[in-house]
């Protein structure tokens, strides 16, 4: 992952910390073993989120099928939510259940457009309302 991804990953820790949750980012998406892993996992106690963190500078972030459907395999066996976090532009990160149809799936991928936020939670809302 790119230095500029990693950082948004520790934001979106950070973030997660601020309200008690406790943290960690995974090392290289599945680096050294055949299963994927998600890039930041969160948990307090009472709820733990598996999470893929995009930063896209243009309107839509896709997604590989297999990426998300690794984050879910991941999620489930763990006992985790899976969630994509994505950050456009300057705006504030927003959290995707990918169980949902917050989501469009496509052909090859799921796509997000910047018009679609409403679909998903600004993150700090997500994180109070699932506290």
């Amino acid at each position: 992952m790119s230095k500029k991804g990693t950082y948004y990953e520790y934001k979106v820790m950070e973030i997660f910390e601020k309200y008690g949750y406790a943290s960690l980012r995974t090392l290289g998406s599945g680096g050294g073993t055949k299963k994927s892993k998600p890039d930041v996992v969160v948990g307090n106690g009472r709820n733990i989120f598996g999470m893929e963190v995009k930063k896209r500078e243009d309107d839509v972030c896709y997604i590989q099928k297999s990426q998300v459907e690794e984050l879910k395999d991941f999620c489930y066996t763990f006992g985790a939510s899976p969630l994509i976090v994505v950050k456009f532009g300057n705006m504030p990160f927003y959290a995707f259940d990918v169980d949902s149809d917050s989501i469009v799936e496509t052909e090859k991928s799921y796509k997000i457009h910047v018009d679609d936020v409403g679909r998903g939670w600004e993150l700090n809302k997500f994180i109070v309302y699932a506290t």
